[in-house]
């Protein structure tokens, strides 16, 4: 990751072939490290179907979200991220569920949203969902950019990793890494 940031980066999807693998776990922890390194992050719970970043870090309140920026005329990205959670950290929450989840990620507002949090972050995160399941990660990726595909050992296929990876290079996201958790 310091050669992705080095190299001028600002941004990277957390992906996995399969849920249950990690993927919260491994964008909560590289955010707070990033963070905690002197960099302003930002991480975005992607996972409008099942969102679990309030799992790791609690919101005081039921949280507004990614969902309400997509949904709401005129809200703003400022109005509802989370600002200083640790130092050099904010967190954008996802807002809820949302039946119709592709459909806001394919929206241009998702699209411009990101491209915002790009410029006003030094680092953004995205958590995305299973990529098995539904091709939400797979557009969160090609907006992003870059993706982080992360698989749990004696659980993941290979052969789900290489299919993964394949469909995000064709959908324009670069690879910048692998995570192996649980050896």
């Amino acid at each position: 990751m310091a050669r992705h940031v080095e190299d001028g980066r600002r941004g990277v999807a957390i992906c996995a072939p399969t849920a249950g693998v990690g993927c919260t776990y491994t964008a909560v922890n590289l955010a707070v490290a990033l963070s905690q390194a002197g960099l302003s992050t930002l991480l975005i719970d992607g996972d409008l179907r099942s969102p679990q970043l309030g799992d790791y870090i609690r919101a005081e309140a039921a949280p507004e979200g990614l969902i309400q920026c997509l949904t709401e005329p005129g809200r703003r990205p400022g109005d509802v991220i989370h600002h200083e959670v640790l130092p050099n950290l904010s967190l954008l929450y996802s807002g809820g569920l949302a039946d119709n989840a592709q459909e806001l990620l394919a929206s241009d507002g998702f699209k411009s949203l990101i491209e915002r949090c790009l410029r006003d972050f030094e680092f953004t995160i995205v958590d995305c969902p299973a990529a098995n399941d539904v091709a939400d990660a797979l557009r969160i990726s090609s907006v992003v950019g870059y993706s982080l595909v992360v698989a749990k050992a004696h659980m993941t296929r290979s052969a789900d990793v290489a299919n993964l990876v394949k469909q995000l290079k064709e959908d324009g996201a670069e690879i910048v890494g692998t995570v192996l958790s649980e050896v």
